[in-house]
Parts: structure tokens; C-alpha cells; sequence
């Protein structure tokens, strides 16, 4: 009893966080979308070329910007919440979000806006919106989101070790611009702490680690006020 307890509830919060990731995918896109082709209007108006929307070729091009600036960082957004809420089975759970929040779009373009809801073409034109480009970049958008937030973890589920540095040479990324990978160049150089790097030579440094000058004098520039 306690265990089908336990499993509806865990089934309820999946369908919340579909639910959420749906709903923010959706706004998005819908935001997104209305602040684009009111940009491309004004832009059209400008210079004075509205008629550009009678050539396929620029029904092409409003299409796939509309794909790269709509579809796919809304899909990317509701993939960001979901894979922070959700852990486990990525790989199907991410469909979801994508496909409801598409769907919910397009009634929403359908019934308030008037849009035509088509499947016989991949081109946006006039009222008309193909159902494949929402649902083809969300879902893209989608596992970029909910792998970004799971690629670590997932990594080392498969076997990936992360990269282990000396107690010393994490001293360093104390310091804001120097991560795991850049203390890992500045070790190799003999330079394992703070001190280490205050009291370094840019131009030498940059030379030993092939990190920019600039980048270094910024950084020895932090490690003295660092020290005091």
C-alpha cells in the first residue's frame, strides 16, 4: 500500500513538472514569437519591402529564423526546468514537455490569432503554420535544455571521472576567471597557489600557458587583492 502510495505520488509530480515545462515552453514561445514578427514588420516597413512575403525563397527564411528564434530556445527553456526537476529517464521524459507545449501553442495561435494549422507544408506563409516546425524545435530545444542540466551527473553515470587537481592547485579557482581546466595550465607552469600567481610575470606566464596576456594581467591583478 505504502508503495503504490508512494508511486502515485512520484507519477503526479512527474505530470506537474511536464505540466510546468509545457507551460513554459509555450509562454515562451508565444512571447518570442509575437516580439519576432512584429521586429520583421517594422524592419519590412522600413525599408519599405512588405511585399517580400510573395517569394518562397523569403518564406523559407522567415521560416528557419522563426525555428532558430521561437521554436528552439523555447524548447530549450522548458528542457532547462524539466531536467532541473526531473532525473530520471531523460531520454523519453523530455518528449513530453515539447510535444504538450506545442500543441497548447498552436490552439492557442488557432483559436485566438486565427492561425491555420497546416501539415502540408514545412513553410510558414501568410495565416498559415506548419505543425512540424514547432514540434521539430521544441523537441530540439527540449533535450538541449535537459541535457545541459544533467550532463555532469549523466557523464559520470557512464563512467566519465571528472578532472582531479591537487588541494593546492584548487587554491586557485578561488579566483573568479579560473576554473579546473586554466589552474591545471597555471600548476604546469609552477604556479600552485595564490601567492604563486600574485607575485608572477604576465608576459612570462602567457608564454608557458598559452593563456592571453590580457586574461593574466586581469587575473594576478585579482590574486593580490585577493591576498590583501
Amino acid at each position: 500500500m505504502k508503495i503504490m502510495k508512494e508511486s502515485r505520488e512520484q507519477t503526479l509530480r512527474l505530470a506537474l513538472h511536464i505540466t510546468l515545462g509545457s507551460t513554459v515552453y509555450f509562454l515562451t514561445a508565444l512571447l518570442l514569437r509575437t516580439f519576432l514578427f512584429r521586429g520583421l514588420y517594422i524592419l519590412f516597413e522600413y525599408f519599405n519591402c512588405l511585399g517580400v512575403g510573395a517569394f518562397n525563397e523569403a518564406l523559407l527564411a522567415i521560416t528557419l529564423i522563426t525555428l532558430g528564434a521561437v521554436y528552439i530556445p523555447s524548447g530549450f527553456c522548458g528542457g532547462l526546468y524539466t531536467g532541473h526537476k526531473v532525473k530520471e529517464n531523460l531520454k523519453v521524459i523530455l518528449i513530453f514537455p515539447a510535444i504538450v507545449g506545442s500543441v497548447i501553442l498552436l490552439i492557442i495561435l488557432n483559436v485566438f490569432f486565427g492561425y491555420i494549422i497546416t501539415y502540408q507544408s514545412w513553410i510558414e506563409y501568410e495565416v498559415n503554420i506548419p505543425v512540424f516546425m514547432p514540434v521539430l524545435g521544441s523537441m530540439v530545444g527540449a533535450y538541449l535544455g535537459g541535457y545541459t542540466m544533467n550532463w555532469k551527473r549523466l557523464m559520470i553515470e557512464r563512467g566519465a571521472k571528472p578532472l582531479e587537481l591537487p588541494e593546492e592547485t584548487l587554491e586557485l579557482t578561488k579566483i573568479r576567471g579560473i576554473g579546473p581546466r586554466r589552474a591545471e595550465k597555471l600548476r604546469a607552469a609552477g604556479v600552485k597557489t595564490i601567492k604563486d600567481l600574485a607575485e608572477s610575470s604576465a608576459e612570462k606566464l602567457s608564454v608557458e600557458t598559452g593563456i592571453p596576456e590580457k586574461t593574466l594581467i586581469e587575473l594576478i591583478k585579482r590574486a593580490k587583492e585577493h591576498l590583501g
